[in-house]
């Protein structure tokens, strides 16, 4: 859904964004507040990856 879209281009965006500031961003645009669970089974479930900062 939009959601999903949503969270598609943030990733694609900004490979290195952590999951909390996935959720800030999706909150921020949508009004919606979703899990991180949520979030980490939704990008493996869409199969986007993301860098991990060091």
């Amino acid at each position: 859904g939009k959601e999903e879209e949503l969270l598609k281009k943030i990733v694609i965006e900004h490979n290195d964004i952590y999951l909390r500031e996935i959720q800030a961003a999706i909150k921020e645009q949508t009004e919606i507040e979703v899990s991180i669970s949520s979030l980490s089974r939704t990008l493996k479930r869409l199969d986007l990856r993301r860098k991990k900062k060091l």
